[in-house]
């Protein structure tokens, strides 16, 4: 097993993970008045371009693997669940987003994006940190070749939900060619 720590991965990183812990913050704002509302779904058109630089995550060069920039259409899944058991709610995302990726070089490939967030904590959120268990992998494939990226984590969050560290337990692939 590999141990990781990134710190400051998740500033410039995982723009569908800050969007999934905005999305997660509301459905908890929500399920305090309806506690028994099960789960929530969102679908959406997904249509992003990733640089090659993100400061703070990814510098040139560090991602031999894409030719970027990266170009990602396709339609994002989005399943939030909030189960509040003896006041600790049991907060559950699931993001899957399939689509077409496109490089600087017109090659076209299929990809699909997987990430489950896992969360147990008080309303109060008075904690100095919160846990949150993270599965994440990327996949893409087309002529020009293909690419697996996966990691499983444990994101570290203040009292306010800022996030704080990633600790990755285990990880395959270049985890720094992870466009999502």
């Amino acid at each position: 097993m590999n141990n990781t720590n990134i710190h400051k991965v998740g500033v410039c990183r995982k723009s569908s993970v800050v969007l999934s812990l905005l999305l997660g913050a509301a459905t908890l704002v929500q399920s305090t008045l309806m506690s028994f509302a099960g789960a929530t779904e969102f679908k959406v058109p997904f249509d992003v371009t990733v640089p090659e630089l993100i400061p703070g995550f990814r510098g040139l060069g560090e991602c031999p693997e894409i030719n970027y920039p990266l170009h990602l259409t396709g339609d994002s899944h989005l399943v939030i669940q909030d189960k509040v058991i003896k006041g600790v709610h049991h907060l559950t995302i699931h993001n899957g987003v399939h689509g077409i990726a496109t490089d600087a070089l017109g090659n076209t490939f299929g990809f699909a994006y997987q990430n489950l967030l896992r969360a147990n904590f008080e309303v109060s959120l008075g904690d100095e940190t919160t846990l949150v268990f993270i599965v994440d992998n990327f996949n893409m494939e087309g002529e020009a070749g293909h690419i697996n990226i996966g990691f499983v984590g444990t994101l570290n969050l203040d009292e306010s939900g800022n996030f704080l560290s990633l600790d990755v337990d285990h990880f395959h692939g270049n985890y720094l060619c992870d466009p999502i």
